[in-house]
């Protein structure tokens, strides 16, 4: 089919000269070399292990999985505005990183107004053929600090499949709507062979215009010729193998693998076990995508956003230390600094995953985190034979390089120095925890005597918000300062940023977040906002595992046995870290004021 045949006969001008010159003529060859390639998909499968997918279009109003390419636009009719805040806040609760939209399904049905098709978004009934999902869904993942992922379906059962509207449609996603961090294409290979339409001008054509966007096919092959990430379809081919490919495991959260909201879609999966997947598929290296279906309203249903929040609750906090540049006082043995935090706790030292150093007084081992960020605890891993190289020595974090030439008591004397003393041989792991966890960026292991150092690996952890994206409420609204701006992920105190809460002046104002799952929660951080500090000022911070009852002053609402508190009678600070020693397991938090006033709030943090 020709080019022309799929223009929007609109009064849009010269876009059909335009789009035909730029067919022709961008047609570019040069794609960068396959290792640099590999190294941009192997980074991002990397620093990505979870993410959403969101099946979303026709089907979803038809109620099937494929739906028909000659269903009448005006059958996409959202009951309401599509809430793609939501889909992002419900991301953020599950401890997400990334989300991919079908931006096209199988049927041809474009979510956004595309300029090659009339068969899209602009011919549906959704706010008077004005809408744009596309355009709706970029804006929230960004807002929300989400990477940003595109499903494109290269079989066009509406269109029928050119090389021409491949590269038309992917140019006006790839450059209308910022930087398409993750690329999804389906039914290439599988179903339109890649004789039809060549995969190498076309990857070459992504490179040109949007050098960093990684790309992943759903080939059904598993072949690295025509793929940055090869895909595994869970529900068709189950969990990928264990090997150096990287790769996208792609899953559905329903326990009857649907991937559009439909009649058969059942309840989801426990928590627990797509908390497991991630842990199995992450360490094949690959990524976990897992798939919800919004439903006719345009949101993801209930049950699900609870879900998915008791996931958040359950996932293994972040390895801060990670692949950082890792430095130490000397190396034998070939057993270099970068072997201790490699990801491999493979205590042997014949598995090449054991740092070692020479024999020396006060031997060290450092980490460089890259930013200074709040550390929970710290892990240490010894080896499998020659355990008391790691045995009576310090752990320390700090926000500033390591002094050289101390001893670790005089390091650990300086007053930015987070230190814990391990007296006894390390076991696999041992785990220091820090109570409030330490704003730093350099993690040390260092001996208190003379000998050999050797690790088999150094986590450090860092903290989980458990309130970002959480259900916000307060107990009333003004200037336009709404609850959900203050867990929002933006500190930002400054009013005219758009992210601070405000509530009209009452008795016991309040503001609280509703986490979805009740989890442990170690630490409560409030920011106040930059001018009218005052306004955040002798209040209570309380977190529950019941609704807090209505009507309840804080003192009364603190006095019920089921409430964890703690009352701040000065001004808060940006942050106030209120801990809570020994965590306190509770689904609900509230911020209250002990008096009469506005309430007003540049961020809250509940820190797992």
């Amino acid at each position: 089919m020709k080019v022309t045949s799929h223009v929007r006969r609109r009064s849009r001008g010269l876009m059909l000269l335009t789009a035909t010159v730029a067919a022709l003529g961008l047609l570019v060859s040069g794609a960068p070399a396959a290792t640099a390639a590999d190294s941009l998909a192997q980074q991002w499968v990397k620093d990505n292990p979870f993410g959403m997918f969101i099946h979303y279009g026709p089907g979803t109003y038809t109620g099937v999985q494929w739906s028909n390419p000659q269903t009448g636009t005006t059958d996409f009719n959202p009951t309401q505005t599509v809430n793609t805040d939501q889909w992002a806040a419900t991301m953020k609760s599950a401890g997400m990183t990334f989300g991919v939209l079908t931006a096209k399904h199988h049927d041809g049905f474009a979510l956004w107004p595309t300029a090659y098709s009339d068969y899209d978004i602009a011919a549906s009934r959704y706010q008077n053929g004005n809408g744009d999902i596309v355009r709706d869904y970029t804006n929230s993942m960004r807002a929300a600090g989400l990477k940003v992922g595109i499903y494109f379906s290269i079989w066009d059962k509406h269109n029928g499949e050119t090389t021409a509207l491949v590269k038309n449609q992917l140019r006006e996603l790839l450059q209308n709507y910022g930087t398409i961090d993750y690329l999804w294409f389906d039914a290439w290979g599988w179903h339109v062979p890649y004789s039809q339409i060549n995969y190498d001008e076309v990857r070459s054509y992504i490179r040109s215009i949007s050098p960093t966007t990684v790309v992943a096919n759903n080939d059904h092959q598993q072949n690295t010729a025509t793929t940055d990430v090869m895909v595994w379809e869970v529900p068709v081919e189950g969990f990928p193998p264990q090997d150096a490919r990287v790769k996208d495991t792609s899953d559905t959260l329903d326990t009857n693998n649907t991937w559009f909201a439909a009649p058969e879609t059942a309840a989801p999966k426990a928590a627990q076990t797509i908390v497991d997947a991630v842990t199995t598929v992450n360490a094949r290296n690959s990524l976990y995508l897992l798939n919800v279906g919004p439903g006719k309203d345009g949101t993801i249903s209930a049950p699900y956003a609870s879900r998915l929040a008791e996931v958040g609750s359950l996932l293994p906090q972040k390895n801060l230390a990670l692949g950082a540049t890792a430095t130490q006082t000397s190396t034998e043995f070939s057993g270099t600094a970068s072997r201790a935090n490699d990801g491999n706790t493979n205590g042997n030292f014949a598995a090449n995953s054991v740092s070692h150093t020479g024999s020396g007084q006060y031997s060290w081992w450092d980490a460089d985190l890259g930013a200074a960020t709040r550390v929970s605890s710290v892990e240490v891993y010894n080896r499998d034979s020659y355990g008391d190289r790691l045995s009576d020595y310090w752990v320390m974090v700090s926000d500033r390089p390591f002094t050289a030439g101390l001893s670790p008591t005089a390091q650990a004397a300086q007053s930015w120095v987070w230190s814990s003393r391990q007296t006894t041989q390390a076991g696999t792991p041992t785990t220091i925890p820090i109570p409030g966890g330490k704003i730093g960026r350099y993690v040390r292991v260092q001996l208190a005597g003379t000998g050999y150092l050797s690790l088999a690996e150094v986590k450090a952890l860092g903290t989980k918000n458990l309130l970002s994206g959480a259900v916000a409420t307060q107990s009333s609204t003004e200037f336009a300062g709404a609850a959900n701006r203050a867990n929002d992920g933006n500190t930002n105190g400054n009013y005219s940023s758009s992210s601070v809460s405000h509530t009209g002046s009452a008795q016991y104002s309040w503001w609280d977040a509703n986490l979805g799952a009740a989890t442990k929660i170690s630490s409560i951080e409030v920011y106040n906002r930059d001018s009218y500090g005052d306004r955040l000022a002798d209040y209570w911070v309380m977190v529950s595992d019941r609704p807090f009852t209505a009507g309840l002053s804080p003192t009364a609402q603190a006095a019920q046995s089921w409430v964890w508190s703690s009352h701040q009678t000065t001004q808060a600070g940006s942050p106030t870290t209120i801990p809570i020693p020994g965590g306190k397991i509770g689904q609900y938090v509230r911020v209250q004021l002990a008096g009469t006033g506005y309430l007003s709030l540049a961020e809250v943090k509940a820190l797992g």
